[in-house]
């Protein structure tokens, strides 16, 4: 079973102090970390791992734990993650191409824009074997200093050397969900 990985590369972010405190009152902060892994418990949001600026080591990280700029609001974790894992078995990667890259979702019903981070999926499930529910999941350094977790049907790569005609999130591209496995040898379809 693969359900930690480390991310592609470490990001450098804030960890809110009352997650390592079970949310009481009065333990408010932020803490500079790095995240350097995550994990996958089927069921559940997917969650970080973190090293402290103090040397101590945090796992199980909520995603809304966490936050690239101090002066980040604080934003519930149904708005920054729309799915919780579908599997043990979680991939990371920084894909090359996406490297710093905007990107603009949609957070709460509203555009927001941010930074490509990378890209986790899972495998080895009924979910992600089955073409139409399969979702990887784009981690993005929001502009407002959160990160968010956004399946590709809710993302928009604003990749300016190749993206060029407009976008709108009203009037969104035909895109059909893909319904069907592909064989490069003929398979029995079920």
């Amino acid at each position: 079973m693969n359900n930690n990985v480390s991310l592609p590369k470490q990001v450098y972010s804030f960890l809110r102090t009352e997650f390592c405190n079970n949310l009481k009152s009065g333990t408010e902060g932020l803490i500079p970390c790095v995240i350097f892994g995550a994990e996958a418990v089927p069921g559940r949001a997917l969650t970080f791992h973190v090293l402290r600026d103090d040397g101590a080591l945090v796992s199980q990280l909520p995603l809304h734990a966490l936050c690239h700029l101090e002066s980040a609001p604080r934003r519930e974790l149904g708005e920054l993650l729309r799915w919780d894992c579908f599997g043990w078995w979680l991939t990371a990667i920084e894909f090359d191409y996406l490297r710093e890259v905007g990107f603009e979702t949609l957070i709460a019903g509203e555009p927001e824009q941010g930074q490509y981070v990378c890209t986790f999926d899972f495998h080895n499930n009924g979910y992600s074997e089955e073409p139409t529910q399969h979702k990887c999941l784009h981690l993005l350094a929001l502009d407002d200093g959160n990160f968010s977790l956004q399946p590709n049907n809710n993302c928009k790569a604003l990749q300016r050397s190749f993206v060029e005609r407009p976008f709108d999130w009203n009037n969104l591209p035909a895109i059909e969900l893909n319904c069907l496995k592909w064989y490069a040898e003929e398979k029995p379809q079920f």
